[in-house]
């Protein structure tokens, strides 16, 4: 009797062993804070009382997946959808105020979801998310036209001071324009075709203000180097054309796919 009575008590303790040893169920990592190469402008009025925020990601910054997905946090149903393009993706809308987390989920091709998460500031300056042509590119068309994108709303005019075009030190005459209604893309076309086998500049100075009054977070520089003849066409310029319906914003892209290397800048 002593035996089994022995053996129904080691029995009991292995039991409870085993119980308080089983871990817990695992909870979902938290969501990392968005790197760098994500960018979120402070908000925009749009109407009154009513704000939005422009969301971006410079080329390089997203590493799977070929949309994203993003929430606003503080409050349901504040979705924004964005296709992954090199790695980044131009400016969407959705509407948030300052304070406000908006969350990134991008989905790999395994069908994983990775998430992080960002807060609006109330104050930032404009950056540049990326230029047209690339940096160090050498077979621009000589009818090209430059195309520099920012994260958020750019008074025009300070663009048409802060953006330029140089050759061996001298200033390119070109005529600049938005072809967008928020002047997020903004276009620089040259007045004649370029020369070719040439090496230019393009410079993007802290001379842009956004519409905040804050100016460009950094200066941009781009070098390039034009074809040796002009047999081939420039691509067409970005064109968007903007379906609007209350706060909610639709952007049509109206020109060819870039360039793939039309997508790397380099700050100064």
């Amino acid at each position: 009797m002593a035996r089994d009575g022995t053996a129904f008590v080691v029995l009991g303790v292995l039991a409870c062993a085993r119980e308080v040893a089983a871990p817990d169920s695992p909870e979902p990592d938290p969501p990392d804070i968005a790197p760098p190469g994500f960018v979120v402008s402070s908000p925009v009025e749009q109407a009154a009382g009513v704000t939005v925020a422009f969301v971006s990601a410079i080329p390089g910054t997203v590493r799977w997946g070929d949309q994203v997905s993003v929430k606003n946090l503080a409050s349901a149903g504040r979705e924004a959808m964005a296709a992954v393009r090199e790695g980044g993706f131009d400016p969407v809308q959705l509407p948030a105020a300052a304070g406000d987390t908006l969350q990134f989920v991008m989905t790999d091709s395994l069908g994983k979801p990775t998430q992080t998460i960002q807060m609006v500031a109330a104050r930032l300056p404009v950056r540049v998310v990326r230029v047209q042509p690339a940096q160090r590119r050498t077979d621009v068309p000589l009818n090209a036209r430059i195309e520099v994108v920012f994260s958020s709303p750019v008074v025009l005019t300070s663009a048409e001071e802060g953006i330029r075009l140089t050759r061996d030190g001298g200033v390119v005459s070109a005529t600049v324009s938005a072809t967008d209604p928020f002047s997020l893309v903004v276009l620089l076309e040259p007045d004649a075709p370029l020369a070719p086998s040439t090496s230019y500049r393009v410079e993007v100075s802290r001379a842009v203000e956004g519409v905040n009054g804050l100016p460009l977070a950094e200066s941009v520089v781009v070098e390039f180097q034009t074809a040796s003849q002009s047999g081939t066409n420039s691509p067409p310029a970005a064109a968007f054309r903007a379906q609007c319906a209350g706060l909610r914003c639709l952007f049509e892209d109206l020109s060819a796919d870039p360039d793939p290397g039309d997508s790397i800048v380099t700050r100064i």
